[in-house]
């Protein structure tokens, strides 16, 4: 009854998903209503304007500029114009990007080049356009002076957009990547990219907005020929208020719809389900003329400061063997396993570890929420199809969630994807972190049968505060204290 309360839940989960995606959909229509009316609202102001003033130079209508538009549309000269402008302004915010996005991923690691850097772009952000413009105009002539100027403005604000996305990575999914020996190529898609997407979607919003401006700016003092600054500048010249409206008009649209195109582009990158590359290898600890592929602790210690969190800790858990360690809340389980995971080092004693890497569950999930389970569990068993896991999931996991991005899930459901992404990467020997938490009696029973599944004979280390529980995995029982024996 239970199992099909829970399924029906997530066939209910499904349709609300469909109303809201459907309100979703009115909400987006009610707001481009209310967009167009307001647009033409400050039209009939901008006409009534005209009407009341009723002088060109000083104000000219809506009608004016679309008849100046509708006049020089046409023309090659028009197109020609255009296009130059647009390719130089393009190109300076382009090489901006890409050089931002270099170096920032570069700063990300390595503070000295972030403070070799912080200088020069604090320059850029405080010396006024003009300056740079008329300067740049001297040494560069005016030809390629908005490219310079547009790149100019872009990178840093790119740079530093890149740089707080690198630095804001959850630390979590950090350690994870680190313990399933995930390659560069695989941190960067499902861990580094998430975290970086919205600050480069807004760092790209402003940065293309100041590119046009500046770019265009330093077409108006230069008057490159063929370029909307020089038609801008003619119109002051003639004091043609039309004409200055009409390209004006004309930069808001190609910035605009830039803009649109290259944030939807960023969109593209951002769901691009990219495939995965093989883990690294493990590397030991420690190495025995006689491996075993025991598992050695041996006096260890391990200090906080001058907090004691466990000394003299010594146990030997045998290749191939099922382990649960329990003990008090607070006894140190975790930082055990974080030693043996190889997260943190020990401030004492001798530790040899089983060839290989590990398949970890840690104490919180630890999942990419912005990937399905199968994602998630692919990230760390590379060497199955997406076919084979999603048919090892559906054994402990509704089928229609497996699609789903895990952060729709139920905290009950995270905590199986998480075991699962353990159970089955290819691993030697597992660590499990009180694996059963927030699970009810049958769906336990249900993870434990499928751990025992997929064991293939490795070693298991697993904490918990529960007898039943290590009874489901047939375990040995670890007292955890001062002492393991």
């Amino acid at each position: 009854m239970r199992s099909r309360r829970k399924r029906a839940g997530g066939q209910r989960y499904s349709k609300g998903g469909a109303l809201s995606g459907k309100k979703a959909g009115a909400d987006q229509f009610d707001k481009r209503i209310k967009a167009a009316v307001s647009i033409v609202f400050w039209l009939v102001v901008w006409q009534v304007l005209t009407l009341f003033l009723h002088n060109s130079i000083l104000l000219s209508g809506p009608l004016e500029v679309l008849g100046y538009l509708k006049h020089h549309i046409l023309t090659v000269s028009f197109w020609k114009t255009v296009g130059n402008s647009f390719f130089h302004v393009f190109s300076g915010f382009f090489l901006a990007f890409l050089t931002g996005l270099f170096l920032g991923c570069l700063s990300a690691g390595h503070r000295f080049l972030e403070t070799l850097l912080s200088p020069f772009l604090q320059f850029v952000k405080a010396v006024p356009v003009a300056s740079f413009v008329v300067l740049l105009l001297i040494f560069m002539g005016s030809k390629r002076l908005s490219t310079a100027v547009a790149f100019l403005m872009a990178l840093p604000i790119v740079y530093q957009n890149v740089l707080e996305g690198i630095r804001n990575t959850d630390t979590a999914l950090l350690e994870m990547a680190e313990v399933y020996r995930m390659s560069l190529h695989d941190r960067a898609f499902f861990i580094y990219r998430p975290s970086l997407m919205p600050f480069l979607v807004s760092g790209s919003k402003v940065a293309l907005g100041m590119s046009f401006k500046a770019g265009v700016a330093a077409e108006v003092i230069g008057t490159p020929d063929f370029s909307i600054g020089e038609r801008i500048y003619m119109s002051k010249i003639y004091l043609d208020t039309a004409g200055l409206f009409a390209w004006t008009f004309v930069v808001i649209l190609l910035s605009f719809g830039f803009e649109r195109l290259f944030l939807k582009l960023l969109t593209l990158f951002s769901e691009w389900k990219a495939g995965t590359r093989p883990a690294k290898t493990a590397v030991r600890k420690e190495t025995e003329e006689d491996v075993t592929g025991d598992i050695i602790v041996e006096g260890l210690k391990k200090y906080y400061g001058r907090k004691e969190v466990f000394a003299r800790l010594s146990q030997r858990f045998q290749e191939g063997g099922v382990y649960a360690v329990m003990g008090d809340s607070g006894c140190g389980k975790t930082t055990l396993f974080r030693i043996l995971s190889g997260l943190d080092e020990p401030d004492g004693g001798r530790l040899v570890l089983s060839k290989g890497r590990c398949g970890m569950v840690f104490q919180e999930d630890r999942l990419c929420l912005n990937e399905t389970p199968v994602g998630n569990v692919r990230m760390a068993a590379g060497g199955r199809t997406e076919e084979e896991i999603e048919a090892c999931l559906s054994e402990i996991l509704p089928k229609e969630c497996l699609r789903q991005k895990t952060q729709t899930l139920s905290g009950g459901m995270k905590r199986r994807t998480a075991v699962a992404r353990a159970v089955l990467c290819e691993s030697e020997w597992l660590l499990l972190d009180e694996p059963f938490t927030g699970l009810d009696e049958e769906t336990k029973k249900k993870t434990a049968g499928f751990i025992r599944k997929y064991r293939n004979g490795r070693t298991i280390i697993f904490s918990t505060h529960s007898k039943e529980e290590a009874g489901m995995l047939s375990a040995a029982i670890v007292p955890f204290g001062a002492k393991v024996i």
